[in-house]
């Protein structure tokens, strides 16, 4: 009788036992978050200037600005210009700022061409906040000029250029002679080889000039490896060239294509067959 007393006494117990501890947990797992708790974190005031590594001379350069803080501020972009591999300086008093309202996130700035290929430091200035004078560079790539020079056909004074308007020349079968692959480039840059095909032969000007525009079938291709003497041009660039053998006998009109890989300091420079040379071999 004791005993069956005694495990009615405890089973009620250790079941309110349980119920307690369940209560507990319960509450523990559902208790809110505090409002507080969520607000606390919070991203520091900061105004961070990001620009491309490169673009190409003549395009647009658009830069990318990351700020907390400071919205509805205004800030002043600084474009310092050097020569390739120079040393910032962002003493130039001549260089004028843009102007640029800080919105607060992401916002992206996009600015005027530049014309020629040089390096570019920025700085980014504002109350309370400014980059520091070399932290970011965009190196503008020289486009270079790529291309044949006709009078090397023709031994007439001046030149016409591939790439600039379509040049055609006539030439004997009997007596093709040479052609002259050039190109300008920065000074500090290393001359690519070039890629020269001659794609023909047409028979006719419409089927050479039909849209689009023919590159094949292709006659002859070759990659060109070109030299400079160091020589500078007006603008401060290289001259290269090389001399070659017309490579095609059979009759017809070709198109001489000739494209170069990008430098450290050039962009690629792709065949434009639109206005490719053009020569008719008699």
């Amino acid at each position: 009788m004791s005993a069956f007393n005694h495990t009615r006494i405890i089973v009620p117990v250790t079941a309110a036992l349980a119920l307690v501890l369940s209560g507990c947990a319960t509450s523990i797992l559902t208790r809110p978050t505090p409002t507080s708790t969520l607000s606390a974190v919070q991203v520091a005031p900061h105004v961070t200037l990001s620009a491309p590594p490169t673009i190409a001379a003549k395009a647009p350069v658009t830069l990318v600005v990351d700020s907390s803080g400071h919205d509805g501020e205004t800030a002043k972009l600084y474009a310092f210009p050097v020569i390739y591999d120079g040393a910032a300086n962002c003493a130039d008093t001549t260089v004028n700022p843009t102007t640029v309202t800080i919105t607060g996130g992401t916002q992206t700035v996009t600015l005027d061409p530049f014309q020629t290929g040089q390096d570019v430091y920025w700085v980014l200035t504002g109350t309370g906040f400014g980059s520091d004078c070399g932290a970011s560079k965009t190196r503008i790539l020289t486009v270079p000029f790529v291309g044949i020079v006709d009078n090397m056909f023709t031994k007439e004074v001046g030149r016409k250029y591939n790439g600039m308007e379509a040049v055609s020349v006539t030439l004997s079968s009997a007596d093709v002679g040479d052609y002259t692959v050039a190109g300008w480039f920065p000074p500090m840059a290393s001359v690519p080889a070039f890629a020269v095909v001659w794609a023909g032969p047409f028979s006719t000007a419409p089927e050479a000039n039909a849209s689009p525009c023919p590159v094949t079938p292709v006659a002859w291709s070759n990659t060109v490896p070109l030299t400079t003497d160091g020589t500078l041009n007006a603008a401060g660039e290289q001259y290269s060239t090389a001399g070659l053998p017309v490579p095609v006998t059979v009759p017809g009109i070709y198109r001489v294509l000739v494209s170069a890989p990008a430098t450290d300091y050039t962009v690629a420079s792709p065949a434009v067959c639109e206005t490719a040379f053009l020569v008719i071999i008699q």
